[in-house]
């Protein structure tokens, strides 16, 4: 992960405010659940859900509009993990015909327990804002929250077409 700067003048707190107080668009949604792929909460019963999101067509609340003068494509979305969530390690899948960046900018300070591992780098000491680039748009990564706070991060997808 490279670090490019912090840019904490682009998040309003009152977004933080409405995610915390309303339910985003539960990720992966029902229907897509595999029955047998349960993730344990800290309630002691089963949640399926890997994280809340938020993003343009979701929320009329969030305006986001970072400018990308490197790219005139890209996408956002807010991910909400509340404690017990987790993003099992992955791999992003790409639209071939794209030159394509990730970032990753969280919404508040690290706080123990707020997880998220790139490669076999675990990402610590991060500040509200702190801009990240992943090094490699294929990298495993994995998220989650083993904390008593919310976990709020921001993703963005930027692309040229080739």
């Amino acid at each position: 992960m490279k670090y490019l700067g912090n840019y904490c003048d682009w998040i309003n707190d009152e977004w933080i405010d409405i995610i915390n107080s309303q339910p985003g668009k539960r990720v992966p949604q029902e229907q897509d659940i595999d029955k047998n792929d349960y993730i344990f909460d800290v309630n002691n019963s089963f949640n399926h859900v890997y994280y809340e999101q938020y993003d343009s067509e979701y929320s009329d609340n969030i305006k986001l509009t970072p400018s990308w003068p490197m790219y005139s494509n890209f996408e956002w979305w807010i991910v909400k993990q509340t404690t017990g969530m987790l993003i099992p390690m992955h791999q992003d899948e790409f639209e071939s015909g794209r030159i394509h960046k990730r970032y990753w900018m969280p919404f508040q300070d690290y706080t123990p327990g707020h997880i998220f591992l790139y490669e076999d780098k675990l990402i610590t000491d991060y500040k509200k804002g702190d801009l990240f680039e992943f090094d490699d748009n294929l990298a495993v990564h994995y998220s989650g929250n083993a904390s008593y706070s919310t976990r709020i991060v921001l993703q963005i997808s930027a692309w040229e077409y080739v």
